[in-house]
């Protein structure tokens, strides 16, 4: 399981990252909210641990950025309004 560590505190970043590896996990950890962002944007990860307090971009911003690009896509793509609702996906189209 690949898991995206977003962490600013060095210390925090470190142990959290050891213990992920001692139990298997594959941690990539980033440093800020940029990071998260682009790390999020190009690769794929089965879960996040994100710190919500980081420097120059907030663990929020980070959680709605993907929601964000996913509602974009769907508008391109023809999606009707009704489909636009959260949880509910049109299947009529």
């Amino acid at each position: 399981m690949r898991v995206l560590l977003v962490e600013d505190d060095a210390m925090i970043g470190e142990s959290l990252r050891e213990a992920l590896r001692g139990q298997g996990f594959a941690a990539d950890w980033v440093r800020d909210g940029r990071a998260a962002d682009a790390a999020l944007s190009t690769e794929r990860f089965d879960a996040v641990l994100l710190d919500l307090g980081l420097p120059q971009r907030s663990g929020l911003d980070v959680l709605k950025a993907p929601r964000a690009r996913r509602r974009a896509k769907s508008r391109g793509a023809g999606a009707r309004s009704c489909c636009r609702r959260a949880s509910f996906r049109c299947c009529t189209r």
